[in-house]
């Protein structure tokens, strides 16, 4: 496609053309421009005229990105390291991956002053970029994003959403040199998100205390519409109390706190009472590992007599869910997505080198039996579901399982399913599976994991003998499943990530029903193929397994 663009779109371009271009009004021109974008053709068209050009740079300087060894300094020309004048005033987003400096480690900045001086250049030429309202912060070093960094970032007027990725400062109090200053931001923020290593260094108590400080500001809770958060740093009784009227997505992730430590709300209040104030929310994602030797939490617990916080709620993502929880039977019609599984997988878990690492984090892995997410699923009212992911292990009532979501969600698109028993891989009935599967007449895309007693099965990948054997199974679940469905993924594990492996299914005139390997697919109705990552080994596990 992009050559076939390239070819009309060329130097010589003759003058009508551009006069064509000219007629039309600024979306449809913006609507060509974005069109052109993603096939790198956009360059192209922006080379053939002066016109052009300036027409072009909304759309081709929306998102930059500075990427490098940037050291902010008094005596650094800063000119020469930020975007240009002719771009800075198209720039929307900025992605910011760099070595910020640290006060104090450097002897030369250790005077009163040094904030300034290094940092004011920055805040200086990001306030130049009038269209500025959302900035991507990268850390790029095991010693995380330094404060001095995020007070320069904060102090930038115009931007509304921020995002870090990484770690933060891992200091345990402020600099001296910063101390003072008000570590909040200048004006509010719609959006909020900080993406952490999900495995990894603890949080420091500065960490905490700043977005404990940012959660209890009113103007904070006044504006925030996307809140995303690692849960070691707001746990989700940080969030009660007040009213978050704007508030759309919630995501807590990857460790829990200690919250009697920050604050006063009883952590084993239900947490449908916890998010009760948040009625605009449309997204819930719960995602945290469980604590071993504690008991999984009740969202909504059995006789509590309240409403629905939420009557839009269109995702509901929530790791570890308790047998006996309410809550499926409360979620509302407009409900889209419900995932119900393990964080980390209960396949992690398995593992025995894998589970020594997450015994060192103190991390559980509960699973639900088929039985008991019968019996949740069962009281289900969200007919127009189109996406399950769900987690068990097989007993006795795996097949009505199955059957049940035929009838309850008779509108489902793409199905997950984690499931595990203590049969080999021989003895996984495939067949029984796909006709349990069979009354999903809407059904697209069904990604299985199928792990078993054998675990050199769950770790064959990308050969030819391992696909070749895959494809007994998916073209058994071509002749059983629903002909609607394109597609069946069997999950693989190798290095620190598994990946579900692509089957198309193919439907021939008087031929049974065939599934075909597919490399190259990337992405299924827009779900990544790659699961969640994996812990590292312990240190006894990798040499044993070196």
């Amino acid at each position: 496609m992009t050559g076939r663009y390239m070819q009309a779109i060329t130097p010589d371009l003759e003058a009508f053309q551009v006069d064509a271009l000219m007629r039309l009004d600024g979306d449809t021109l913006a609507h060509i421009f974005e069109f052109l974008r993603p096939f790198r053709a956009l360059v192209a068209l922006s080379t053939t005229c002066k016109w052009i050009r300036e027409a072009c740079k909304p759309t081709m300087f929306r998102k930059c990105s500075l990427i490098g060894h940037v050291y902010p300094y008094f005596d650094l020309d800063w000119k020469s390291r930020i975007l240009p004048a002719a771009v800075r005033a198209h720039v929307i987003t900025l992605s910011i991956a760099c070595i910020f400096r640290r006060l104090g480690d450097d002897w030369m900045l250790t005077e009163s002053n040094a904030y300034g001086r290094v940092y004011q250049p920055l805040i200086n030429e990001l306030a130049l970029m009038p269209k500025l309202r959302n900035i991507m912060l990268y850390a790029q070093e095991d010693d995380g994003i330094p404060w001095e960094a995020l007070k320069a970032i904060l102090a930038i007027p115009q931007v509304r959403s921020l995002s870090f990725k990484g770690l933060f400062d891992r200091r345990d109090s402020l600099p001296w040199n910063i101390r003072q200053l008000p570590l909040s931001p200048v004006a509010p923020l719609h959006r909020l998100s900080y993406r952490t290593k999900p495995y990894g260094a603890s949080p420091s108590r500065t960490e905490v205390d700043f977005f404990v400080r940012y959660l209890q500001e009113a103007r904070s809770q006044d504006s925030l519409e996307v809140f995303e958060m690692a849960g070691h740093c707001a746990p989700p009784e940080l969030l009660n109390g007040a009213c978050w009227s704007h508030l759309r997505v919630l995501s807590l992730h990857g460790w829990q706190f200690d919250v009697q430590s920050t604050s006063t709300t009883p952590c084993d209040m239900p947490l449908v009472s916890v998010l009760g104030c948040m009625a605009a929310l449309r997204e819930l994602s719960l995602k945290m590992a469980h604590l071993r030797g504690t008991i999984q939490r009740y969202v909504w617990p059995p006789g509590l007599d309240t409403s629905l916080p939420w009557p839009d709620l269109e995702s509901f993502v929530l790791s570890h869910p308790r047998a006996g929880d309410q809550i499926c039977a409360h979620l509302p019609s407009s409900l889209r997505h419900l995932s119900l599984l393990c964080w980390p997988r209960h396949y992690i878990y398995r593992d025995r080198r894998r589970r020594e690492t997450m015994d060192e984090y103190g991390w559980g892995s509960p699973v639900l039996t088929s039985s008991e997410l019968l019996s949740l699923l069962s009281s289900c009212r969200t007919s127009a579901l189109e996406q399950l992911d769900i987690e068990f292990r097989a007993d006795y009532a795996e097949r009505a399982l199955l059957r049940l979501l035929g009838s309850k969600f008779p509108v489902l698109t793409v199905l997950t399913i984690h499931r595990y028993s203590d049969e080999g891989p021989d003895d996984v009935p495939v067949s029984a599976i796909g006709d349990a599967l069979s009354a999903l007449r809407h059904l697209r895309v069904l990604r299985i994991g199928v792990d078993t007693t054998d675990y050199s099965r769950m770790y064959d990948y990308d050969s030819e003998d391992s696909m070749a054997a895959l494809e007994i199974p998916a073209s058994i679940f071509a002749r059983t499943l629903a002909p609607e469905v394109e597609m069946v993924c069997f999950l693989r594990r190798y290095s620190r990530r598994a990946r579900f492996f692509p089957f198309r299914i193919i439907r021939e005139d008087h031929a049974l029903p065939n599934a075909v390997y597919e490399p190259r697919v990337s992405k299924i109705c827009g779900i990544s193929i790659y699961d969640e990552d994996e812990p590292p080994l312990a240190m006894s596990a990798a040499i044993e397994y070196d």
